[in-house]
């Protein structure tokens, strides 16, 4: 494990150095949360079941995981773009783990920066904690482990690349999936139910709105359920990934490199 872990550690020194980066995503997250405040005021609090002060919480609990997963599959797609690949995969660590936790490396570092910055802006919008200030300390490893889960399907969407060259149609189908299904701006208690229904068979749900509204209410059934399907979800990514990858490099050796 301390070889995988050299990678994350790398990738979060490459990180810190990147201050332009960072810069501009804590920017970002303080304008998104000025600007939806004002949109939770006019939508108001009854149908969506959280308080006023809660709503804004919940947008900066949401974007907090959004703003901080690597796009690690551009990082895959142009490695097997250019065929560096091909080279990569001579190493004794596979390459897939090795992307995967230089993403983690990346993801750890952002969370930590951008949970001053968006909890910071929170506080500041809505001059107080959540309603339940325990809530957002349990979020903490619950939303860390559900961006763990994002940034391994991530992963899977570059391995696409093996046979589409270009994966960035997947993952804008990923990231509409995530505002949507997800609930990233709006809880999913304002959706038709048949739509409520449909997000939460996805894993959408689990990245997002699950963890969050479990959190911002304290309910120990729905957090318990958030877990669970983070663990499915998470279960079956890994398989996937491990399928999808042994399949690309079986296809990159039969056409030669």
């Amino acid at each position: 494990m301390g070889k995988y872990l050299s990678f994350s550690i790398i990738a979060i020194k490459h990180g810190y150095k990147n201050k332009g980066e960072t810069i501009a995503r804590f920017a970002f997250y303080g304008i998104i949360l000025l600007v939806f405040s004002s949109l939770w005021n006019a939508v108001g609090s009854e149908k969506i079941g959280l308080k006023p002060r809660d709503m804004i919480w919940y947008l900066a609990m949401t974007e907090w995981i959004v703003l901080s997963y690597p796009l690690i599959h551009t990082a895959i797609q142009e490695d097997i773009r250019t065929g560096n690949v091909a080279y990569l995969l001579t190493r004794p660590i596979p390459y897939i783990w090795v992307k995967f936790f230089e993403g983690m490396g990346t993801l750890l570092l952002r969370m930590l920066i951008l949970a001053f910055a968006g909890f910071g802006f929170a506080y500041f919008i809505t001059g107080g904690l959540p309603t339940n200030p325990l809530g957002l300390l349990l979020y903490f490893p619950v939303g860390i482990f559900a961006s763990m889960v994002v940034t391994l399907y991530q992963s899977i969407i570059g391995l696409f690349s093996f046979w589409l060259q270009d994966a960035t149609p997947i993952y804008w189908i990923f990231s509409k999936c995530n505002f949507i299904l997800g609930g990233m701006m709006l809880p999913l208690d304002i959706y038709p139910e048949w739509l409520q229904k449909i997000a939460m068979l996805t894993p959408f749900s689990s990245f997002l709105y699950l963890p969050v509204k479990a959190c911002l209410e304290l309910d120990a059934s729905l957090l318990l359920e958030a877990l669970i399907k983070l663990t499915v979800w998470a279960v079956i990514g890994l398989i996937a990934m491990q399928l999808i990858y042994l399949r690309g490099v079986k296809k990159l050796n039969v056409n030669g490199g």
